[in-house]
């Protein structure tokens, strides 16, 4: 079972990170806020046309342990829902479908963000891409706010491409190496 803890230093809160595969009660919510920012893509490049659909997406297909694709859920100690990504073999198949695997889907809830919660969610998903002997771990993003984000975590530019009308910048993460905590802290 996969567990990684960590505190926010703001708060003292203890933030928990576990699969969803172990913690399929994030589901529901984790298919809901994901249907609401990120619905036009789930329609075209995946078919999913509800949040309903996404969350049945999410546990049928992706509660898995140690194949991709997978989820991780951050939460409290006390059960609140604070973040979440996912691991995908694709999240552009229509436009690099050469490319995998993928990170997909960050999402920190608003009341959790800019204190390093998206930063230990990609250190958790780095070391798993990592075990997996996976070199590489692609994102994209059409937010020049949220590229900087991923350079301070050492993802690095690969292409500005058009995507459905917007520019989104395609990113990569050498995982050959494993995380360290240095590359994690926010700067």
């Amino acid at each position: 079972m996969f567990e990684y803890k960590f505190v926010l230093p703001s708060t003292s809160t203890e933030v928990e990170i576990h699969l969803l595969a172990d913690r399929p009660e994030f589901a529901d919510i984790v298919g809901k806020l994901a249907w609401d920012e990120w619905s036009a893509c789930a329609v075209k490049d995946f078919g999913i046309h509800s949040a309903q659909e996404w969350t049945a997406d999410l546990l049928e297909n992706k509660l898995h342990r140690d194949q991709v694709p997978l989820i991780l859920v951050a939460h409290t100690k006390e059960g609140e829902f604070v973040g979440t990504v996912e691991l995908e073999p694709d999240d552009m198949p229509k436009h690099r479908p050469q490319l995998t695997p993928w990170m997909a889907t960050l999402l920190v809830k608003e009341s959790y963000r800019r204190k390093g919660v998206a930063g230990h969610l990609i250190y958790c998903l780095h070391s798993i891409v990592h075990s997996m002997g996976c070199p590489k771990l692609y994102l994209y993003t059409e937010s020049e706010t949220s590229a900087a984000m991923y350079r301070r975590y050492g993802w690095v530019e690969v292409e500005r491409l058009d995507y459905y009308g917007a520019e989104a910048i395609l990113m990569d993460l050498d995982t050959s190496v494993a995380p360290t905590p240095n590359r994690t802290a926010v700067q």
